[in-house]
Order: structure tokens, then C-alpha cells, then sequence
């Protein structure tokens, strides 16, 4: 089974709507650290089946359906990464979703990178939708059981400190057990 299984090899029948924020995520190894320009790094990371909320779940689908109206936060992304002292992270910063297996380095993206400057909006109605996460053919795309789910991050301009405990994540997603 590949890090990222179709609807139809995901372990469970019974889906609901979740809302993953930055508690339900701990340090990656290079959280904290400097993390040079160019450079990509896993600064978070989620075990399925282990970590945060997702210890009650036995598969993941990031993204969400849209408030009808457009109007509030649902189906919507917010992140807000910031350093060790709190501050913002420069702006040019790019971020992304990926999966990969626990005991590999084998990833593959979940999400396009997103510049941490669309991200991080205060008015819902100005957040980046996430629809939900598809492959190629259309089908949900999940992160199951025992496998990684991963925040990746990335600045061509100039390199940055990323600190879990002051950064911010709040995003939609449709988890199965």
C-alpha cells in the first residue's frame, strides 16, 4: 500500500468532518531549526492512527467542502507559522501537505505549495479554499494508517526558524474510522 491509498483501499466505512489544527501535530526534525534558502524541510508531522486527534482515525482526507455562501472559515485554510520568538515567518514562505510512510522518506505531495502570505487571513472569506484532496483519476486521496502526514515548508529568498508551540494551523479535513 502506497503512503497515499485511493478511497477504495482506505481501512474503515465510516467518514466525518474534522477540523486539524497545530495540537494534532508534533515537531518534525526540523522544527526549530534553521532551515536555509532553497531548502525544503518537514517541519510537522502526524501518524495516523497516533498523534493528536488523529489517534482516533484510521485514514485522512485533507480539504473540505465550502460554505455555500463563502462566508465563513469551512473548507478553508489558515496557517500562521512564526519562529521560537514569536515572530512571523517571512511571508515568502511556502508550505505544503505531503504523505509518506513512517520509516521512509518517500513523499508525495498532498497539496500544491501555498505562499504563507494567502494563508495567513484573518477574514475567513479571504482564506485559501482546500477542496478535497484527489489523485489523478478523481478519486479521495487518504493518508492510512501507520503512514505520515507531513507539513513541508520552503523560501527561495532567505532562510527561516519555524516553532511549532507558536505557530498556528487550522484546516478542514475528512477523517475515517
Amino acid at each position: 500500500m502506497s503512503e497515499i491509498v485511493s478511497a477504495a483501499e482506505a481501512p474503515g466505512n465510516q467518514f466525518e468532518g474534522i477540523r486539524v489544527a497545530d495540537s494534532d501535530f508534533v515537531a518534525a526534525p526540523a522544527e526549530g531549526s534553521t532551515i536555509e534558502a532553497g531548502e525544503v524541510e518537514e517541519v510537522f508531522r502526524a501518524e495516523i492512527e497516533e498523534d493528536g486527534q488523529f489517534s482516533s482515525y484510521r485514514s485522512v482526507q485533507l480539504g473540505g467542502e465550502l460554505d455555500p455562501t463563502g462566508q465563513s472559515a469551512q473548507g478553508k485554510l489558515f496557517i500562521d507559522l512564526r519562529d521560537d520568538s514569536d515572530n512571523p515567518v517571512d511571508d515568502r514562505t511556502e508550505v505544503r501537505f505531503i504523505g509518506r510512510p513512517k520509516n521512509g522518506n518517500r513523499r508525495e505531495p498532498i497539496t500544491e505549495w501555498y505562499p504563507l502570505r494567502d494563508l495567513a487571513r484573518d477574514d475567513p472569506r479571504q482564506r485559501q479554499p482546500l477542496p478535497p484532496a484527489t489523485d489523478e483519476q478523481g478519486n479521495p486521496q487518504l493518508v492510512g494508517p501507520g503512514r505520515i502526514l507531513g507539513v513541508e515548508v520552503r523560501n527561495g529568498a532567505t532562510s527561516i526558524t519555524i516553532d511549532l508551540t507558536n505557530s498556528v494551523i487550522d484546516l478542514p479535513a475528512i477523517a475515517g474510522y
